[in-house]
Protein backbone atom coordinates (compact mmCIF):
# COMPACT_ATOMS: atom_id res chain seq x y z
CA UNK A 1 0.00 0.00 0.00
CA UNK A 2 1.10 3.23 -0.96
CA UNK A 3 0.27 6.82 0.18
CA UNK A 4 0.51 9.24 -3.30
CA UNK A 5 2.06 12.76 -1.92
CA UNK A 6 -0.18 15.95 -2.50
CA UNK A 7 2.14 16.86 -5.41
CA UNK A 8 0.94 13.57 -7.42
CA UNK A 9 -2.58 14.30 -6.42
CA UNK A 10 -2.27 17.51 -7.78
CA UNK A 11 -1.39 16.71 -10.91
CA UNK A 12 -3.93 13.81 -11.50
CA UNK A 13 -6.49 16.48 -11.03
CA UNK A 14 -4.22 18.86 -13.60
CA UNK A 15 -4.38 16.04 -16.17
CA UNK A 16 -8.20 14.69 -15.95
CA UNK A 17 -9.17 18.14 -17.63
CA UNK A 18 -6.03 18.07 -20.31
CA UNK A 19 -7.79 17.71 -23.89
CA UNK A 20 -4.49 15.61 -24.84
CA UNK A 21 -5.04 12.74 -21.99
CA UNK A 22 -8.54 13.06 -23.03
CA UNK A 23 -7.82 12.05 -26.23
CA UNK A 24 -6.09 9.32 -25.37
CA UNK A 25 -7.57 7.75 -22.71
CA UNK A 26 -10.47 7.64 -25.61
CA UNK A 27 -7.85 5.99 -27.77
CA UNK A 28 -7.13 3.05 -25.31
CA UNK A 29 -10.80 2.61 -24.47
CA UNK A 30 -11.03 1.09 -27.96
CA UNK A 31 -8.03 -1.01 -27.79
CA UNK A 32 -9.04 -2.34 -24.32
CA UNK A 33 -12.55 -3.44 -25.85
CA UNK A 34 -10.29 -5.09 -28.17
CA UNK A 35 -8.37 -7.25 -25.87
CA UNK A 36 -11.37 -8.46 -23.68
CA UNK A 37 -13.80 -9.34 -27.06
CA UNK A 38 -14.50 -12.92 -27.02
CA UNK A 39 -13.03 -13.04 -30.87
CA UNK A 40 -9.70 -11.71 -30.13
CA UNK A 41 -8.77 -12.53 -26.33
CA UNK A 42 -7.08 -15.81 -26.51
CA UNK A 43 -5.78 -15.63 -30.58
CA UNK A 44 -2.58 -15.49 -30.57
CA UNK A 45 -2.19 -13.63 -33.92
CA UNK A 46 -4.35 -11.12 -32.74
CA UNK A 47 -2.78 -10.42 -29.69
CA UNK A 48 0.77 -10.10 -30.72
CA UNK A 49 -0.29 -7.89 -33.22
CA UNK A 50 -2.44 -5.57 -30.37
CA UNK A 51 1.25 -5.74 -28.44
CA UNK A 52 2.77 -4.70 -31.47
CA UNK A 53 0.38 -1.38 -31.83
CA UNK A 54 0.82 -0.80 -28.10
CA UNK A 55 4.63 -0.92 -28.56
CA UNK A 56 4.43 2.25 -31.14
CA UNK A 57 2.38 3.86 -28.97
CA UNK A 58 4.96 3.71 -26.71
CA UNK A 59 7.73 4.25 -28.51
CA UNK A 60 6.20 7.34 -29.49
CA UNK A 61 5.28 8.55 -25.51
CA UNK A 62 8.37 7.68 -24.62
CA UNK A 63 10.22 9.78 -27.76
CA UNK A 64 8.12 12.56 -25.91
CA UNK A 65 9.10 11.89 -22.56
CA UNK A 66 13.03 12.04 -23.33
CA UNK A 67 12.06 15.14 -25.62
CA UNK A 68 10.28 16.79 -21.87
CA UNK A 69 12.51 15.70 -19.58
CA UNK A 70 15.66 17.45 -21.52
CA UNK A 71 13.94 20.13 -21.72
CA UNK A 72 12.88 20.41 -17.85
CA UNK A 73 16.27 19.56 -17.13
CA UNK A 74 17.55 22.79 -18.39
CA UNK A 75 15.01 24.72 -16.69
CA UNK A 76 15.83 22.95 -13.16
CA UNK A 77 18.62 24.17 -13.77
CA UNK A 78 18.45 27.70 -14.33
CA UNK A 79 15.91 27.64 -11.61
CA UNK A 80 19.27 26.14 -9.28
CA UNK A 81 20.85 28.74 -9.98
CA UNK A 82 18.33 31.62 -9.80
CA UNK A 83 18.23 32.18 -13.40
CA UNK A 84 14.25 31.75 -14.30
CA UNK A 85 12.22 34.11 -15.53
CA UNK A 86 8.47 34.52 -15.22
CA UNK A 87 8.18 33.08 -18.12
CA UNK A 88 10.97 30.24 -17.89
CA UNK A 89 9.07 29.29 -14.80
CA UNK A 90 5.13 28.71 -16.61
CA UNK A 91 7.12 26.72 -19.55
CA UNK A 92 8.65 24.33 -16.48
CA UNK A 93 5.04 23.85 -15.16
CA UNK A 94 3.67 23.32 -17.92
CA UNK A 95 6.44 20.70 -19.19
CA UNK A 96 6.29 18.77 -15.45
CA UNK A 97 2.56 18.22 -16.30
CA UNK A 98 2.66 17.53 -19.69
CA UNK A 99 6.02 14.63 -18.94
CA UNK A 100 3.43 13.75 -16.34
CA UNK A 101 0.60 12.91 -18.44
CA UNK A 102 2.72 11.02 -20.89
CA UNK A 103 3.66 8.91 -18.05
CA UNK A 104 0.48 7.84 -17.11
CA UNK A 105 -0.41 7.07 -20.77
CA UNK A 106 2.68 4.75 -20.63
CA UNK A 107 1.12 3.36 -17.55
CA UNK A 108 -2.52 3.15 -19.15
CA UNK A 109 -0.92 0.81 -21.99
CA UNK A 110 0.96 -1.43 -19.80
CA UNK A 111 -2.19 -1.64 -17.71
CA UNK A 112 -3.64 -2.90 -20.48
CA UNK A 113 -0.85 -5.98 -21.80
CA UNK A 114 -1.28 -6.82 -18.00
CA UNK A 115 -5.12 -7.21 -18.71
CA UNK A 116 -3.90 -9.50 -21.65
CA UNK A 117 -1.32 -11.51 -19.58
CA UNK A 118 -4.00 -12.32 -16.29
CA UNK A 119 -6.04 -13.19 -18.70
CA UNK A 120 -4.01 -15.86 -20.71
CA UNK A 121 -2.35 -16.90 -17.54
CA UNK A 122 -5.86 -17.59 -16.26
CA UNK A 123 -5.01 -15.08 -12.97
CA UNK A 124 -2.57 -17.15 -11.75
CA UNK A 125 -1.54 -15.31 -8.88
CA UNK A 126 1.02 -17.61 -7.92
CA UNK A 127 3.37 -16.88 -11.17
CA UNK A 128 2.17 -13.29 -11.40
CA UNK A 129 2.92 -11.76 -8.29
CA UNK A 130 6.37 -13.95 -8.42
CA UNK A 131 7.34 -12.80 -11.89
CA UNK A 132 6.05 -8.89 -10.21
CA UNK A 133 8.74 -9.15 -7.94
CA UNK A 134 11.58 -7.25 -10.29
CA UNK A 135 12.41 -3.82 -11.39
CA UNK A 136 10.56 -2.12 -14.44
CA UNK A 137 12.05 -2.09 -17.86
CA UNK A 138 12.93 0.87 -19.38
CA UNK A 139 11.64 2.98 -22.30
CA UNK A 140 10.02 0.31 -25.44
CA UNK A 141 11.43 1.70 -29.21
CA UNK A 142 10.31 -0.69 -32.11
CA UNK A 143 13.26 0.73 -33.87
CA UNK A 144 15.42 -0.38 -31.08
CA UNK A 145 16.89 -3.71 -32.96
CA UNK A 146 16.81 -5.49 -29.39
CA UNK A 147 13.06 -5.36 -29.53
CA UNK A 148 13.18 -6.44 -33.40
CA UNK A 149 14.74 -9.66 -32.49
CA UNK A 150 12.40 -10.07 -29.09
CA UNK A 151 8.82 -9.48 -31.60
CA UNK A 152 10.98 -11.66 -34.06
CA UNK A 153 11.08 -14.78 -31.63
CA UNK A 154 7.84 -13.85 -30.54
CA UNK A 155 6.12 -14.54 -33.93
CA UNK A 156 8.89 -17.70 -34.21
CA UNK A 157 7.62 -19.36 -31.12
CA UNK A 158 4.06 -18.55 -31.66
CA UNK A 159 3.71 -20.03 -34.90
CA UNK A 160 5.68 -23.19 -34.06
CA UNK A 161 4.00 -23.75 -30.69
CA UNK A 162 0.83 -22.33 -31.73
CA UNK A 163 1.12 -20.30 -28.57
CA UNK A 164 0.47 -16.93 -27.05
CA UNK A 165 3.42 -14.98 -26.70
CA UNK A 166 3.80 -11.64 -24.45
CA UNK A 167 6.23 -9.14 -24.60
CA UNK A 168 6.95 -9.06 -20.99
CA UNK A 169 8.38 -4.97 -21.56
CA UNK A 170 5.22 -3.98 -22.36
CA UNK A 171 3.67 -4.90 -19.09
CA UNK A 172 4.35 -4.27 -15.16
CA UNK A 173 3.77 -7.77 -13.95
CA UNK A 174 6.09 -9.72 -16.13
CA UNK A 175 9.47 -8.55 -15.12
CA UNK A 176 12.00 -11.53 -15.33
CA UNK A 177 12.91 -12.80 -19.28
CA UNK A 178 11.48 -10.81 -22.67
CA UNK A 179 8.66 -13.50 -23.50
CA UNK A 180 6.75 -15.30 -21.83
CA UNK A 181 5.04 -18.11 -23.93
CA UNK A 182 1.79 -19.52 -22.68
CA UNK A 183 0.18 -23.11 -24.37
CA UNK A 184 -1.61 -26.22 -23.26
CA UNK A 185 1.41 -27.02 -22.45
CA UNK A 186 2.54 -24.68 -19.99
CA UNK A 187 4.07 -21.03 -19.41
CA UNK A 188 7.29 -21.09 -20.64
CA UNK A 189 9.91 -17.63 -19.77
CA UNK A 190 12.66 -16.93 -22.86
CA UNK A 191 15.38 -14.62 -22.09
CA UNK A 192 16.80 -13.46 -26.10
CA UNK A 193 20.36 -12.40 -26.31
CA UNK A 194 22.78 -11.12 -28.73
CA UNK A 195 20.00 -9.48 -31.13
CA UNK A 196 18.53 -12.53 -31.32
CA UNK A 197 21.31 -15.28 -32.54
CA UNK A 198 21.17 -17.01 -29.05
CA UNK A 199 17.82 -17.74 -27.04
CA UNK A 200 17.61 -18.79 -23.10
CA UNK A 201 15.42 -20.72 -21.42
CA UNK A 202 14.32 -23.98 -19.51
CA UNK A 203 15.54 -26.40 -22.51
CA UNK A 204 18.80 -24.47 -23.28
CA UNK A 205 19.28 -23.89 -19.73
CA UNK A 206 20.38 -27.78 -18.60
CA UNK A 207 23.77 -28.28 -19.67
CA UNK A 208 25.03 -24.85 -18.63
CA UNK A 209 22.91 -25.60 -14.68
CA UNK A 210 24.59 -28.71 -14.96
CA UNK A 211 27.86 -27.20 -15.49
CA UNK A 212 27.32 -24.71 -12.98
CA UNK A 213 28.42 -22.20 -15.46
CA UNK A 214 25.23 -20.32 -15.33
CA UNK A 215 24.89 -16.61 -14.59
CA UNK A 216 21.94 -14.82 -11.90
CA UNK A 217 20.06 -13.57 -14.24
CA UNK A 218 19.78 -17.09 -15.89
CA UNK A 219 19.21 -18.80 -12.18
CA UNK A 220 16.15 -16.14 -11.58
CA UNK A 221 14.74 -17.59 -14.93
CA UNK A 222 14.87 -21.24 -13.92
CA UNK A 223 13.56 -20.06 -10.22
CA UNK A 224 10.37 -18.06 -12.05
CA UNK A 225 10.08 -21.45 -14.85
CA UNK A 226 10.08 -23.89 -11.71
CA UNK A 227 7.12 -21.42 -10.38
CA UNK A 228 5.51 -22.17 -13.35
CA UNK A 229 5.74 -25.73 -13.62
CA UNK A 230 5.29 -26.71 -9.63
CA UNK A 231 2.71 -23.88 -8.97
CA UNK A 232 4.83 -23.43 -5.57
CA UNK A 233 8.04 -21.06 -4.25
CA UNK A 234 10.92 -21.23 -2.25
CA UNK A 235 11.44 -18.83 0.33
CA UNK A 236 14.33 -19.67 2.29
CA UNK A 237 14.68 -23.08 2.95
CA UNK A 238 10.52 -23.20 2.97
CA UNK A 239 8.32 -24.55 -0.12
CA UNK A 240 5.91 -22.37 -0.56
CA UNK A 241 2.84 -24.46 -2.06
CA UNK A 242 -0.28 -22.48 -3.88
CA UNK A 243 -3.22 -23.39 -2.22
CA UNK A 244 -6.92 -23.45 -3.99
CA UNK A 245 -9.42 -22.25 -1.05
CA UNK A 246 -12.42 -24.22 -0.84
CA UNK A 247 -14.30 -20.34 -0.63
CA UNK A 248 -15.92 -19.31 -3.21
CA UNK A 249 -15.01 -15.28 -4.19
CA UNK A 250 -18.32 -13.13 -4.11
CA UNK A 251 -17.79 -9.18 -4.49
CA UNK A 252 -19.98 -6.31 -4.71
CA UNK A 253 -18.93 -5.81 -8.43
CA UNK A 254 -22.64 -5.23 -9.22
CA UNK A 255 -22.93 -2.24 -6.59
CA UNK A 256 -19.95 -1.10 -7.56
CA UNK A 257 -21.67 -0.66 -11.43
CA UNK A 258 -24.40 0.91 -9.93
CA UNK A 259 -22.94 3.52 -8.48
CA UNK A 260 -21.04 4.34 -10.90
CA UNK A 261 -23.51 4.74 -13.70
CA UNK A 262 -25.45 7.00 -10.75
CA UNK A 263 -22.72 8.82 -10.57
CA UNK A 264 -23.07 10.10 -14.09
CA UNK A 265 -25.50 12.28 -12.89
CA UNK A 266 -24.93 12.69 -9.37
CA UNK A 267 -20.83 13.29 -9.49
CA UNK A 268 -20.13 12.00 -5.93
CA UNK A 269 -21.80 8.96 -4.51
CA UNK A 270 -21.32 7.35 -1.44
CA UNK A 271 -22.83 4.25 0.27
CA UNK A 272 -21.80 2.04 3.23
CA UNK A 273 -21.44 -1.42 1.25
CA UNK A 274 -20.47 -3.94 4.18
CA UNK A 275 -20.68 -3.45 7.67
CA UNK A 276 -17.04 -2.25 7.53
CA UNK A 277 -16.83 -1.25 3.96
CA UNK A 278 -17.26 2.21 3.09
CA UNK A 279 -17.49 3.22 -1.19
CA UNK A 280 -16.59 6.98 -2.38
CA UNK A 281 -17.11 7.39 -5.79
CA UNK A 282 -15.96 11.18 -7.70
CA UNK A 283 -16.84 11.27 -11.18
CA UNK A 284 -14.24 13.73 -12.40
CA UNK A 285 -15.49 13.28 -15.77
CA UNK A 286 -18.97 14.35 -15.18
CA UNK A 287 -17.62 17.05 -13.24
CA UNK A 288 -15.63 18.54 -15.96
CA UNK A 289 -19.05 18.43 -18.57
CA UNK A 290 -21.17 20.14 -15.81
CA UNK A 291 -18.26 22.94 -15.87
CA UNK A 292 -18.93 26.08 -13.44
CA UNK A 293 -22.37 24.58 -12.61
CA UNK A 294 -20.97 22.46 -10.32
CA UNK A 295 -20.93 23.36 -6.27
CA UNK A 296 -17.56 21.54 -4.87
CA UNK A 297 -18.74 21.60 -1.27
CA UNK A 298 -22.01 20.68 -2.14
CA UNK A 299 -20.50 17.43 -3.41
CA UNK A 300 -18.20 16.81 -0.31
CA UNK A 301 -21.21 17.07 1.65
CA UNK A 302 -22.41 14.15 -0.07
CA UNK A 303 -19.84 11.69 1.48
CA UNK A 304 -20.58 9.26 4.39
CA UNK A 305 -17.91 8.46 6.70
CA UNK A 306 -17.81 5.38 9.46
CA UNK A 307 -19.48 7.00 12.50
CA UNK A 308 -17.25 5.08 14.59
CA UNK A 309 -14.06 6.88 15.72
CA UNK A 310 -11.10 4.85 15.07
CA UNK A 311 -8.43 3.62 12.61
CA UNK A 312 -9.61 4.18 8.94
CA UNK A 313 -7.62 2.39 5.62
CA UNK A 314 -8.74 4.14 2.42
CA UNK A 315 -7.31 2.87 -0.80
CA UNK A 316 -8.38 4.35 -3.76
CA UNK A 317 -7.71 3.41 -7.75
CA UNK A 318 -5.48 6.46 -8.01
CA UNK A 319 -3.38 4.57 -5.65
CA UNK A 320 -2.23 2.40 -8.99
CA UNK A 321 -0.78 5.96 -10.16
CA UNK A 322 2.06 5.32 -7.82
CA UNK A 323 5.88 4.20 -9.06
CA UNK A 324 9.09 5.00 -8.41
CA UNK A 325 12.88 5.45 -10.55
CA UNK A 326 13.03 1.59 -10.25
CA UNK A 327 9.52 0.92 -11.97
CA UNK A 328 8.27 -0.59 -8.08
CA UNK A 329 4.27 -0.18 -8.60
CA UNK A 330 1.34 -1.34 -6.63
CA UNK A 331 1.89 -5.38 -7.17
CA UNK A 332 -0.76 -6.25 -4.78
CA UNK A 333 -3.60 -5.08 -7.30
CA UNK A 334 -5.64 -6.48 -10.05
CA UNK A 335 -5.16 -4.55 -12.96
CA UNK A 336 -8.78 -2.83 -14.04
CA UNK A 337 -8.47 -4.09 -17.26
CA UNK A 338 -9.87 -7.36 -15.75
CA UNK A 339 -12.56 -5.73 -13.83
CA UNK A 340 -15.89 -7.63 -14.41
CA UNK A 341 -16.86 -3.90 -15.89
CA UNK A 342 -17.72 -2.01 -18.87
CA UNK A 343 -14.72 -1.03 -20.97
CA UNK A 344 -16.22 2.60 -20.03
CA UNK A 345 -16.09 1.80 -16.03
CA UNK A 346 -12.52 -0.06 -16.77
CA UNK A 347 -10.92 2.83 -18.42
CA UNK A 348 -12.24 5.71 -16.52
CA UNK A 349 -10.85 3.72 -13.45
CA UNK A 350 -7.31 3.37 -14.92
CA UNK A 351 -7.24 6.66 -15.97
CA UNK A 352 -8.02 8.13 -12.67
CA UNK A 353 -11.96 9.79 -14.29
CA UNK A 354 -13.55 8.13 -11.55
CA UNK A 355 -11.62 8.76 -8.11
CA UNK A 356 -13.26 5.18 -6.34
CA UNK A 357 -12.12 5.11 -2.66
CA UNK A 358 -12.59 2.14 -0.92
CA UNK A 359 -12.52 2.85 3.17
CA UNK A 360 -12.19 0.28 5.65
CA UNK A 361 -13.36 0.89 9.37
CA UNK A 362 -10.49 -1.50 10.85
CA UNK A 363 -12.42 -0.85 14.64
CA UNK A 364 -15.14 -2.29 13.17
CA UNK A 365 -13.64 -4.92 11.36
CA UNK A 366 -11.96 -5.92 14.70
CA UNK A 367 -15.62 -5.86 16.03
CA UNK A 368 -16.62 -8.75 13.56
CA UNK A 369 -13.66 -10.83 13.82
CA UNK A 370 -14.35 -10.74 17.61
CA UNK A 371 -18.30 -11.67 17.17
CA UNK A 372 -16.69 -14.71 15.26
CA UNK A 373 -14.63 -16.05 17.63
CA UNK A 374 -11.59 -14.97 16.92
CA UNK A 375 -9.19 -12.97 19.55
CA UNK A 376 -7.56 -9.92 18.03
CA UNK A 377 -4.38 -8.48 18.67
CA UNK A 378 -3.53 -4.98 17.39
CA UNK A 379 0.13 -3.93 15.82
CA UNK A 380 1.96 -1.70 17.92
CA UNK A 381 3.33 1.40 16.20
CA UNK A 382 6.91 0.18 17.20
CA UNK A 383 6.62 -3.03 15.29
CA UNK A 384 4.69 -1.21 12.47
CA UNK A 385 7.89 1.16 12.31
CA UNK A 386 10.79 -1.75 12.91
CA UNK A 387 8.82 -3.08 9.75
CA UNK A 388 9.43 -0.53 7.70
CA UNK A 389 12.69 0.09 8.47
CA UNK A 390 13.36 -3.81 7.52
CA UNK A 391 11.77 -2.73 3.56
CA UNK A 392 13.60 0.58 3.53
CA UNK A 393 16.75 -0.50 4.60
CA UNK A 394 16.34 -3.13 1.15
CA UNK A 395 14.14 -0.96 -1.01
CA UNK A 396 16.33 -0.30 -3.40
CA UNK A 397 17.86 -3.32 -3.79
CA UNK A 398 15.17 -6.34 -3.20
CA UNK A 399 14.26 -7.01 -6.99
CA UNK A 400 18.08 -6.94 -8.46
CA UNK A 401 18.55 -9.58 -11.18
CA UNK A 402 21.53 -10.70 -9.45
CA UNK A 403 19.53 -12.11 -6.47
CA UNK A 404 17.03 -15.11 -6.41
CA UNK A 405 13.07 -13.92 -6.67
CA UNK A 406 12.48 -14.54 -3.09
CA UNK A 407 15.82 -13.19 -1.62
CA UNK A 408 14.13 -10.96 0.49
CA UNK A 409 10.66 -12.13 1.62
CA UNK A 410 10.46 -10.60 5.54
CA UNK A 411 6.97 -11.48 7.44
CA UNK A 412 4.49 -8.79 6.87
CA UNK A 413 3.17 -8.26 10.28
CA UNK A 414 -0.25 -5.79 9.14
CA UNK A 415 -1.87 -3.70 11.62
CA UNK A 416 -4.13 -6.92 13.45
CA UNK A 417 -3.80 -10.36 14.03
CA UNK A 418 -5.93 -12.93 14.65
CA UNK A 419 -5.79 -16.01 16.82
CA UNK A 420 -7.38 -19.08 17.64
CA UNK A 421 -5.82 -21.38 20.27
CA UNK A 422 -2.52 -22.27 18.56
CA UNK A 423 -4.03 -20.53 14.78
CA UNK A 424 -2.78 -17.02 14.19
CA UNK A 425 -2.68 -15.11 11.20
CA UNK A 426 -1.74 -11.59 10.52
CA UNK A 427 -4.06 -9.61 8.23
CA UNK A 428 -1.12 -8.34 6.10
CA UNK A 429 -1.55 -5.26 3.46
CA UNK A 430 -2.20 -8.12 0.33
CA UNK A 431 -5.62 -9.14 2.89
CA UNK A 432 -6.31 -5.45 2.68
CA UNK A 433 -5.71 -4.87 -0.56
CA UNK A 434 -8.07 -8.02 -1.90
CA UNK A 435 -10.75 -6.57 0.53
CA UNK A 436 -10.74 -3.16 -0.61
CA UNK A 437 -9.68 -3.09 -4.50
CA UNK A 438 -11.49 -6.16 -5.02
CA UNK A 439 -14.75 -4.78 -3.34
CA UNK A 440 -15.49 -8.50 -1.85
CA UNK A 441 -17.68 -9.02 1.10
CA UNK A 442 -17.50 -9.20 4.17
CA UNK A 443 -18.68 -13.22 3.67
CA UNK A 444 -15.93 -13.87 2.17
CA UNK A 445 -12.90 -12.39 3.88
CA UNK A 446 -14.37 -14.09 7.01
CA UNK A 447 -14.65 -17.70 5.23
CA UNK A 448 -11.41 -17.30 4.22
CA UNK A 449 -10.26 -16.94 7.62
CA UNK A 450 -12.27 -19.41 8.79
CA UNK A 451 -10.87 -22.11 5.86
CA UNK A 452 -6.94 -21.14 6.80
CA UNK A 453 -7.91 -21.69 10.19
CA UNK A 454 -9.63 -25.12 9.57
CA UNK A 455 -6.39 -26.02 7.09
CA UNK A 456 -3.70 -25.40 10.11
CA UNK A 457 -5.81 -27.64 12.40
CA UNK A 458 -5.86 -30.92 10.14
CA UNK A 459 -2.23 -30.42 9.38
CA UNK A 460 -1.91 -29.34 13.14
CA UNK A 461 0.30 -26.63 12.37
CA UNK A 462 0.34 -23.11 10.61
CA UNK A 463 2.51 -23.04 7.07
CA UNK A 464 2.79 -20.25 4.25
CA UNK A 465 1.43 -21.11 0.91
CA UNK A 466 -0.36 -18.84 -1.73
CA UNK A 467 -4.34 -18.88 -1.24
CA UNK A 468 -6.28 -18.90 -3.97
CA UNK A 469 -10.35 -18.91 -4.54
CA UNK A 470 -11.90 -21.27 -6.38
CA UNK A 471 -13.95 -19.07 -8.53
CA UNK A 472 -10.92 -16.80 -9.54
CA UNK A 473 -11.00 -17.82 -13.13
CA UNK A 474 -14.98 -16.67 -13.19
CA UNK A 475 -14.92 -13.78 -11.93
CA UNK A 476 -12.82 -11.55 -13.87
CA UNK A 477 -13.55 -10.51 -17.43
Amino acid sequence: MHILEKETIFKINKSLANSYYKEWVGYFENILKDTRDEKYRFNRKELLAMQLELAKVETMLWKTLREGRECAKKLQQLKLQQKLTETDEKSLGNLENHIFINEQLVRISRTICDGIAWRNLKYNRTFLNSSARGFGAGDVDINNESFKSEFDWAYRISEAFDSVVLLNDLTHFLRVGDLTEISDKGIFIHEIKKLGKKIINLFTLKKLKESGEISDQSKRLLELQRIALSESAIIGDIHVRTERLNVELKTNFDKLSQLLEKSENELVVSELIEPCLTLHITNFHAISLAGNTVNIDNLKSKLVYPSKKGLLLPQSNWDTFYSDEKGNFLRSAVPYSVYPLFEKHCIKLISGHYLVNCILDVEKLKEILQVHGWIVEEITEKELDQQLAIYESAEKTIFLKKNSIYNFAPNEIGILKIKRGAFSLNLTPTFYSRFTMEFMKLETFLEMMEEMYLIASIKKKSDLYFPTLKNDFNIWN
